[in-house]
């Protein structure tokens, strides 16, 4: 149970990132085309980093967790 657990915090943060990179993607084209202005896209792509972070350090902690149990 304790390994699907940390296995259900992988697959979350890992989808994650999968929809911080679209994000990202949808809040540049958004951007160029002008859709939106310079001061939502900055708080759109700071939103998005901090999802990163957030999801990546998630990441970090489930295989370090996953290391100190196989030594």
């Amino acid at each position: 149970p304790r390994y699907a657990e940390l296995m259900r915090q992988l697959e979350v943060a890992e989808t994650d990132l999968e929809g911080v990179k679209a994000d990202l993607s949808r809040t540049e084209i958004r951007y160029r085309r002008g859709e939106i202005s310079a001061a939502a896209y900055h708080k759109l792509l700071e939103d998005s980093y901090r999802r990163r972070d957030r999801a990546q350090t998630t990441i970090d902690g489930v295989l370090l967790r996953l290391r100190e149990e196989m030594t």
